[in-house]
């Protein structure tokens, strides 16, 4: 299953839908718009290899432009993440080690 985002306009109605991810369980739990009129989305991946934290830069069609995954212990995932004061971003999330689940933070820096 593939992560799938869908922009509607103000009445609702669908202006595009896309797809991502590979052939594994990919997952989006938080979009935000950014300042290029982009989309910036964060969740989970079960590919690049499984249970990685996710990030897709988006451009104003929906289209992507990158990708990022990110690990710390066994498994990790984003929940959500917010533009940062020098143009990057920070995403926040929870992430499993040594028995435990912990959170955990992520800068990207543009």
């Amino acid at each position: 299953m593939d992560g799938w985002l869908v922009k509607t306009d103000v009445e609702g109605n669908q202006l595009w839908a896309k797809t991502f991810g590979g052939g594994n369980d990919d997952e989006f739990n938080c979009v935000i718009p950014t300042k290029d009129g982009g989309y910036l989305a964060a969740g989970s991946t079960g590919n690049y290899p499984a249970g990685y934290g996710w990030l897709v830069k988006m451009d104003a069609g929906g289209n992507q432009l990158w990708a990022k995954t990110f690990v710390w212990g066994n498994e990790s995932e984003f929940s959500s993440v917010i533009p940062a004061a020098d143009g990057g971003y920070l995403a926040a999330g929870e992430s499993s080690s040594s028995g435990g689940r912990y959170g955990w933070l992520v800068k990207v820096t543009p």
